[in-house]
């Protein structure tokens, strides 16, 4: 891979492991002098109270647990900035480790493998050592699903393509910024589970229906009840009220106390991925940038001028008071003349249905900005990588320099190619091993790139967005009953349907209809490709068969012969992997074989 950014991630990693050592010195401080507290409280209680003096004995004491609590504070403070160097320091060092063309710490996407995607499996989208795991920096599920979708469905249209470009290219330059929003997310990591859990809520049936009602019986009732209350300290009314007066409202309560505990359930479960979302919102409210596309997914955080944030901390502000509850005896107090459970869960609602259509928003912003930053990425990690343009043509696939990006740079070889309107299929030949399949991937990979608006393994790149459909990895299947053959024939079928229904496709081909003889191979594979330029495909096809390639000479405003040669001297095999003009004049398969003793001289 890349090595420019190395040393950046390495200034950052000695920086931060630096604060860390300090700050777990600072901790264990902190730690000694809270338990030195804590015994100097139990001696002003145990012996300075009763044995030397009572009034020193209670004031020394109230005055310690005060101070007990505010290094409390400062210890949890400590415990929390610990947590974010050590996530700091594990980020830049995964960073140098996927500089150095290790990226097997970040997940995979194997979820996402999809043998019968028009074009995933075949170039490894998705699964280890994919370009999705090379890529992916996402800290939510949703951001996650949207990286995928977008790699999965390329291209996205033309303003999409350009949008994601400038936004991309302006987070490139916010390192901080990217870090602090990864850091963020995984010191308060979520499952899938959970953050379905919030869509869940959103969506749960209310648990009052008759609100104007409850709205009006939850101010009356506790009023009445604290009325009794002061009354019979005063002495009005009998003690016996008070108790009439905590049976009837313990017994509302209880009335509907298993709905409550199911809806107070998927509430407490989802707070960890709301703390998640408040502090992932107020980072990107607090972004300064400047794209109109950044600016436009920062407004879906803003509504009549009162910011998300607000909006979430209100909310967890309001689950925290529910909390309460969790205490028995203060539960049963609250709840026996304020209604307290009936009273968050009202307000909680109410909170609900004022922000169902803003949370989805906020999700979505906070997605978009999760997948860019994984982009952003990328086109740091790799600046000699360029943004393409999309051509004003009807068709133009123009590329300078071009290579597979999950190449490390040193052994990278890059190649010029173009095709557009006449010709527009490159048929490629050479020797095994000669370079083909991986140009073929190189292509595929950075179109995809390119239509979700990343940067490109290349100097320059300019591309008609189309739909990339290929076929250069079938697999036979005893499940299914399939051979590779058949698994083969359903693949190309599958692209003369789209092409059936008047979609322009840019096909990508590796040595098709490998599975049946010669001759068949040969009529087969001469008839598949005519049929596709019939429909106007563009694209490319990769084979060993020279006849073939002759389509080149009986077709040149639709086809070009390009090739890889390979030359063998000294009775070796010399590579360049240089891609060159015409038809292959070598092959390699008896060589390689004589080598290796497989056939006689």
């Amino acid at each position: 891979m890349n090595t420019f950014q190395i040393p950046t991630y390495e200034t950052l990693l000695d920086e931060y492991s630096k604060r860390l050592k300090k700050t777990k010195s600072l901790h264990a401080k902190v730690s000694l002098l809270r338990l030195a507290i804590f015994i100097a409280i139990l001696l002003s209680w145990f012996y300075v109270f009763p044995s030397v003096h009572a009034g020193a004995g209670a004031i020394m004491g109230m005055l310690l647990i005060v101070a007990f609590m505010v290094f409390l504070k400062v210890h949890k403070n400590l415990e929390d900035k610990r947590n974010y160097l050590e996530a700091m320091i594990k980020t830049n060092a995964n960073e140098i480790k996927c500089c150095n063309g290790d990226y097997s710490v970040f997940q995979s996407g194997a979820e996402f493998v999809d043998h019968n995607h028009p074009y995933s499996y075949d170039i490894d989208l998705f699964g280890d050592g994919s370009l999705f795991q090379y890529l992916n920096r996402s800290v939510t599920i949703k951001g996650k699903n949207l990286l995928a979708k977008w790699l999965r469905n390329t291209p996205l249209i033309n303003a999409d393509i350009v949008n994601n470009q400038k936004v991309v290219e302006e987070l490139s330059t916010k390192l901080n910024f990217r870090q602090e929003f990864q850091v963020v997310g995984k010191l308060f990591a979520s499952e899938t589970e959970e953050e379905e859990l919030v869509s869940s809520w959103i969506n749960y049936p209310l648990f009052f229906t008759k609100r104007l009602f409850m709205l009006i019986f939850l101010w009356l009732l506790p009023l009445v009840n604290i009325s009794v209350l002061a009354l019979v300290i005063a002495g009005r009314f009998e003690i016996t009220s008070l108790i009439w007066v905590i049976f009837i409202n313990l017994t509302i309560i209880g009335s509907r106390l298993k709905k409550f505990n199911g809806y107070y359930g998927l509430l407490n479960r989802s707070h960890a991925v709301l703390r998640k979302t408040s502090r992932l919102v107020q980072m990107i409210e607090q972004l300064d940038c400047e794209t109109e596309h950044a600016l436009y997914l920062k407004s879906m955080l803003e509504k009549n001028e009162v910011h998300a944030s607000s909006q979430i901390n209100k909310l967890t502000k309001l689950l925290n008071g529910l909390d309460n509850r969790n205490n028995m005896l203060l539960g049963i107090i609250l709840n026996s003349l304020l209604l307290w459970d009936w009273q968050y869960i009202f307000r909680i609602e109410k909170w609900r249905l004022n922000h169902k259509v803003d949370f989805s928003n906020w999700l979505e912003c906070i997605a978009n900005f999760d997948a860019l930053i994984s982009l952003a990425n990328l086109s740091f990690n790799n600046p000699d990588f360029s943004f393409p343009a999309i051509s004003e043509k009807e068709f133009e696939l123009s590329a300078v320099q071009i290579g597979h990006p999950l190449l490390a740079k040193n052994v990278r070889i890059c190649n010029d190619f173009s095709i557009d309107q006449s010709p527009r299929y490159a048929i490629v030949t050479g020797a095994n091993m000669a370079g083909k399949s991986t140009f073929l991937r190189t292509i595929a990979t950075n179109i995809v790139l390119a239509g979700c608006g990343a940067s490109v393994c290349a100097e320059k790149l300019t591309f008609t967005p189309l739909p990339l459909h290929s076929s250069m990895r079938a697999e036979d299947s005893l499940m299914n009953n399939e051979s590779y053959f058949f698994a083969e024939l359903k693949r190309l079928q599958k692209i003369t349907q789209e092409l059936d229904k008047g979609k322009k496709l840019f096909i990508i081909l590796d040595e098709i209809l490998r599975g049946t003889n010669s001759e068949d191979k040969r009529k087969g594979s001469i008839g598949f490709v005519k049929k596709i330029t019939e429909k106007m495909a563009h694209g490319l096809v990769a084979t060993h068969d020279l006849e073939l390639a002759r389509l080149a000479e009986l077709q040149p405003d639709i086809f070009k012969a390009l090739c890889f040669e390979v030359e063998i001297k000294s009775n070796e095999l010399k590579f360049d992997y240089k891609l060159q003009p015409g038809v292959t004049q070598n092959m390699n398969a008896s060589f390689l074989m004589k080598q290796m003793g497989i056939i006689d001289e």
